[in-house]
């Protein structure tokens, strides 16, 4: 189960995005401050791939009112392994 949160203005402009993938919880990040953590459901302890989604759903609010076609960019998307 995870937790909602509100960052003021992240629909406007560029912003940086992270998770750092600890054993025992994610922590999300938006513009360099922890945003979420979560330890719901377990944390996946083998490799994954990234998948860059906008995904719709009840959290965003009603559907009907959005103004789609809708879309997003990504300057970049830097990874870094440190377990070692």
């Amino acid at each position: 189960m995870g937790t909602k949160f509100k960052v003021e203005g992240v629909s406007e402009g560029w912003h940086t995005f992270g998770l750092r993938w600890l054993p025992e919880e994610y922590l999300f990040y938006v513009d360099g401050k922890e945003a979420w953590r979560s330890r719901a459901g377990g944390v996946c302890q083998v490799p994954e791939f990234i998948k860059l989604t906008e995904e719709i759903g009840d959290w965003a609010g009603d559907l009907k009112q959005a103004k789609l076609p809708d879309y997003f960019e990504v300057a970049y998307v830097p990874v870094f392994d440190a377990v070692k």
